[in-house]
């Protein structure tokens, strides 16, 4: 009994030391204060754009956008003839039956969506995502820039309440994946300046 008692209390002691010089391991009031204040706004981002996501008919826009997709699910690429329906925005806007006016992201992101299920909620969801990520990257874009995490904080709240970028974000077209990779964009630009790594420099380069 006494032999345990002590070697609890030596286990005990070496748990202490062991913490005292490796707090940034363990879950500390400062750190759960820190992704609260990012993981709240996110979060409340994400419940207004999910809600009624999928209760809602599409823009022209993002009905010419999920109709490519459906064809990048037929045919792997965004092409604007299926052999019934012509759906390009002009004769400029494509080049034997392929869309060149626009980037093939959307097209393939609204193709994704409908691998999984034809419905608004199921296509729209992946460029909410996008969208939420945006945010993410703006607060980290925000701190890199200012080096001010309070900064950094207040422009996740405003850019997560903003009518506009909630409304942009619901839509399955080029917006929400334009936010994100304009963010992410100015973020390894900062990072390239600030810390001179090459990796960064093709970070921008690609987003």
């Amino acid at each position: 009994m006494k032999k345990d008692k002590a070697n609890a209390l030596r286990y005990a002691r070496h748990f202490y030391f062991f913490y005292k010089n490796n707090k940034n391991y363990f879950w500390t009031k400062d750190k759960a204060t820190k992704i609260l204040s990012i993981a709240i706004p996110i979060l409340i981002m994400s419940l207004l754009t999910v809600i009624n996501l999928g209760n809602r008919e599409m823009w022209f826009d993002e009905a010419h956008n999920v109709a490519i997709g459906e064809n990048v699910v037929k045919y792997g690429i965004p092409r604007v003839w299926d052999g019934k329906n012509l759906i390009g925005l002009g004769q400029e806007s494509f080049i034997n039956f392929v869309e060149v006016y626009l980037n093939w992201f959307p097209y393939y992101l609204a193709a994704w969506g409908q691998l999984f299920s034809r419905s608004l909620f199921s296509i729209r969801i992946w460029f909410v995502v996008f969208g939420l990520a945006s945010a993410l990257c703006l607060y980290f874009m925000t701190y890199e820039n200012f080096k001010n995490r309070n900064l950094a904080v207040l422009s996740l709240w405003l850019y997560c309440l903003s009518v506009p970028v909630i409304i942009y974000i619901k839509v399955a077209y080029y917006y929400a994946h334009s936010l994100l990779f304009i963010n992410l964009s100015y973020l390894c630009f900062l990072k390239a300046m600030h810390t001179g790594k090459e990796k960064y420099f093709g970070f921008f380069a690609i987003s």
